[in-house]
């Protein structure tokens, strides 16, 4: 091979060299499109369906709510790290799509129909959240009363909520609720989905108490 020849291979391969590198960088390019592409709409998904889940089941009450629950959707992206618990639960609980009001430290929100009331600050690390009013029966019932109390202790034995009771004097009823306190932090990977698993767990435990009376009713 003379010195032409070796300059024409020298030639041919630098060029399909500098081909392939375009083709590379080109392929790479669209791959990278496309998983932002699916990125964002896995996003949208998630969001539109925890907006869906978020929506009362009974009609809006507006009067009620005098214009104070705010129902916009917000960004995830603008809750950083240096926000407290507060602050963060109330973003949160906009971008699922609930309506929310804050009066001091307490936030009150709906989620899947149920009203919810939650004690934070901008301090601690911690939320403390209660599922208000899901249960009653009236206080001259003593036997039901009773059933209600024990059926109470027993659900706090086995399941993460706390179960209560309080007695309105005023309507003479006894009224179930229950509540648990756990760590809310931006820093929990996909908070959405963890806030939502966290609220949908006190249904859980509505069921176990419905399911309990109503099984212990039938007995006798």
């Amino acid at each position: 091979m003379d010195t032409i020849d070796i300059k024409y291979v020298v030639y041919v391969f630098g060029l399909l060299c500098f081909l392939i590198n375009v083709w590379s960088s080109g392929e790479a390019s669209w791959e990278k499109k496309l998983r932002e592409i699916k990125l964002r709409h896995a996003q949208e998904g998630r969001q539109r369906r925890l907006a869906e889940a978020c929506e009362p089941s009974e009609g809006r009450d507006e009067d009620e709510r005098g214009g104070q629950i705010t129902t916009e959707m917000e960004n995830m992206e603008s809750i950083t790290v240096n926000i407290g618990s507060r602050e963060l639960l109330v973003r949160t609980l906009q971008a699922m799509g609930c309506p929310v009001r804050t009066e001091g430290d307490r936030v009150l929100f709906q989620f899947q129909g149920g009203h919810f009331q939650a004690f934070a600050n901008d301090v601690n690390n911690y939320v403390s959240v209660g599922y208000l009013y899901w249960e009653s029966c009236p206080v001259a019932d003593t036997d039901r009363m009773e059933l209600f109390k024990s059926v109470i202790n027993n659900l706090n034995m086995r399941q993460n909520d706390t179960v209560f009771f309080t007695i309105n004097e005023e309507r003479g009823e006894m009224w179930v609720h229950s509540g648990k306190k756990f760590l809310f932090i931006s820093q929990i990977p996909l908070l959405q989905e963890y806030l939502s698993a966290e609220l949908t767990s006190f249904f859980h435990t509505r069921h176990e108490f419905v399911v309990e009376i109503a099984r212990r009713t039938a007995e006798g």
